[in-house]
């Protein structure tokens, strides 16, 4: 069997089938065979390809152009809304235009639809774009001191971290010895550190004597054991809020 493909558009269709070309200028006919027919039609129909049958003249032949060309128009209309939109839609993503093809234009002019002019920012437009970009900036500037500021405090807090272990790690090691010794050395020698006290006397001296009961007791200070001296140097650093003297005050 053979169908008759009738071309009723202003527009020349072509398409290929089992690598086949088949074209159908603007208001011809072909006569082809029934499945390269149908596949045209399946594929052109939406263009405007219409099939006569045996008997198609006259009235019937022309409202079955007149369907085609119909088809024709909405197609073309189609493909320039498209194109349109597309077009919206890049500039909403601030992508850039997407140039017609000639078929475009060529639809367009036809149907006498506007196609979308490349987008331009305005004056107020570059100034808002210009103002976000300098607050990123700023931002950014201020994120990258943060960082510098985080990390130089992460080095002091190792540092200290560092200085922590190692106190504890002799202080542990002052434990170990002390449990490791005499016991009985150690109470003999806290009886000697209670004894010295009560010799010396400083204790209960408040800011108005000590300087001078330091003055008095130089030497004496200076032979004593490394506890007492210790608890003197402290008491003084708390009640004058100044170093331990490095000579001997005056009385």
């Amino acid at each position: 069997m053979a169908i008759v493909l009738f071309n009723p558009t202003n527009e020349t269709m072509e398409y290929t089938y089992i690598g086949q070309l088949t074209v159908l200028k603007p208001g011809t006919k072909l006569k082809v065979d029934d499945n390269r027919g149908r596949h045209l039609l399946a594929n052109l129909d939406n263009r405007g390809l219409v099939a006569l049958e045996y008997g198609d003249q006259g009235d019937v032949e022309e409202r079955k152009a007149a369907n085609g060309r119909k088809k024709n128009l909405e197609f073309k209309r189609r493909q320039v809304m498209r194109h349109n939109q597309q077009n919206e839609a890049r500039a909403t993503s601030k992508l850039p235009y997407l140039e017609p093809t000639a078929k475009i234009s060529e639809y367009a002019e036809e149907l006498g639809i506007k196609l979308l002019e490349p987008y331009v920012f305005g004056d107020e437009q570059v100034e808002k774009l210009a103002g976000l970009k300098q607050e990123v900036a700023a931002k950014d500037d201020l994120l990258a001191k943060k960082d510098r500021d985080l990390n130089a405090m992460q080095g002091q807090m190792s540092t200290m971290q560092a200085q922590l272990d190692k106190l504890m790690s002799l202080l542990q090691g002052n434990t170990e010895a002390q449990v490791s010794g005499d016991n009985g050395d150690q109470e003999q020698h806290a009886v000697e550190l209670i004894e010295i006290r009560k010799e010396l006397g400083y204790k209960y001296l408040g800011t108005d004597r000590f300087e001078g009961w330091i003055g008095r007791n130089w030497d004496k200070i200076q032979t004593a054991p490394p506890e007492i001296q210790v608890e003197i140097k402290d008491k003084y650093i708390s009640l004058y809020n100044r170093p331990f003297p490095e000579e001997q005050p005056s009385v």
